[in-house]
């Protein structure tokens, strides 16, 4: 006989944005499950870029004692460079000199934080290695989930379910809400390097024609990068040999020609993630609702994907928390989230839309279109008022909600 597990919220998805909403769930009394359908989280390339807004989040629900004694790397500077010429630098400091840095963390870590503490309540849940199959609907409304792998299924009765479950969220599309999917011209292959000694640990953007390569000096002694493909072309790029990876490497950054080479020997150390936004007309149904990147999924841009989905989580309790204490056996309306979703997607509107514009600035080719850029951030970095305005947006727009 199938299992049946009452729970008041089921949360599909334990990245950052699930994992600290299961947090804030369960400290405030909340009955909350939260399903993931991997069994650990040690895999490779997950975002690790803590904006100082979401530093400073994460430091208020309690984390910063567990965060700086494991430790974690800062980054104040942001560089543009085209054809190894520094064109504009951000110095984060000039906005907040208490909150001046980017940090990498890793990501297992910043999830196991999360989900250590949750346990921590008698009321937390989580599951491993297990996903949502199939919504429950009774009435129009959604009362739970069917759950399982290939060893168990059980069902989760709720007041109601979270779809955190990512860029290609499978309960968004059981749900029935649609998604405007928008292509990005490009892809992004990631790997990891050793980072040389004396490295600046200065976020970089490097541009030579319509290639790019982005270096995050990452915890705790690497390197990650990232370097566009042309959309449907990776099979092509990889057909060319290592070899075309490390002298693209070494094209938009000399200084890391030997060190892919001797670090990076075949493509099976590379991760190719698949670039594309999609914007959700409408998050919510009764008892359903769309967080983090099955709500707005955005680009890799300036490393924000990890900021909205924590500031939806925190968002999004409070509303789940005042829902439950006033009526707690019925199913949540879905007119209780609309407050949710026009605040969050106004801050991620903002970001898609500057996202979109560097987007566009960085495919450039042609000696007069590239001279046009160049021309644009060199005149961007000597307006000190301008930059610090793109900053305050990009990673300090959430301390006000904080």
């Amino acid at each position: 006989m199938n299992e049946v597990m009452e729970k008041s919220v089921c949360i599909a998805g334990a990245g950052p944005g699930g994992a600290l909403l299961g947090l804030l769930l369960a400290r405030a009394g909340i009955d909350v499950v939260v399903l993931e359908k991997s069994k650990d989280f040690e895999r490779e390339f997950r975002g690790e870029s803590l904006s100082p807004d979401a530093r400073k989040l994460l430091e208020e629900i309690g984390l910063k004692d567990y965060m700086e004694e494991h430790g974690y790397l800062e980054s104040r500077y942001l560089g543009l460079y085209e054809n190894n010429e520094r064109l504009m630098r951000m110095d984060l400091g000039e906005v907040d000199m208490d909150n001046h840095a980017i940090i990498e963390f890793p990501q297992p870590v910043l999830l196991s934080a999360l989900i250590n503490e949750a346990k921590k309540f008698p009321n937390y849940d989580i599951r491993m290695g297990v996903s949502a199959k199939e919504l429950i609907k009774e009435d129009g409304k959604i009362v739970g989930v069917e759950v399982g792998n290939t060893e168990q299924s059980y069902t989760i009765r709720t007041k109601l379910v979270v779809a955190a479950d990512g860029r290609y969220s499978r309960l968004r599309k059981m749900s029935g809400l649609s998604a405007n999917i928008e292509p990005v011209s490009r892809d992004v292959s990631w790997f990891m390097i050793p980072r040389p000694a004396n490295w600046d640990p200065e976020i970089k953007v490097k541009l030579k024609g319509d290639r790019h390569m982005i270096l995050l000096p990452t915890y705790p002694d690497k390197i990650r990068a990232g370097i566009n493909i042309p959309k449907g072309k990776y099979k092509e790029f990889r057909n060319q040999g290592i070899e075309n990876l490390y002298n693209f490497v070494e094209e938009l950054e000399p200084a890391l020609g030997s060190v892919v080479r001797e670090s990076v020997k075949d493509w099976s150390e590379l991760a190719l993630l698949d670039i594309f936004t999609a914007e959700v007309p409408q998050w919510s149904l009764d008892g359903f609702v769309l967080m983090g990147d099955s709500a707005h999924t955005i680009t890799p841009i300036m490393g924000q994907g990890i900021k909205h989905a924590l500031f939806d989580a925190r968002k999004l309790s409070g509303v789940v928390i005042e829902c439950l204490k006033n009526n707690p056996d019925t199913v949540i309306d879905h007119h209780h989230f609309l407050e949710y979703q026009t605040e969050r997607k106004k801050s991620v509107t903002e970001t898609l839309r500057f996202q979109k514009r560097q987007e566009r600035m960085f495919l450039l080719s042609g000696r007069a279109k590239a001279l046009g850029r160049r021309t644009f951030y060199r005149i961007l970095n000597s307006l000190s008022f301008a930059k610090q305005r793109i900053m305050k947006k990009i990673y300090y727009g959430g301390i006000e909600a904080i």
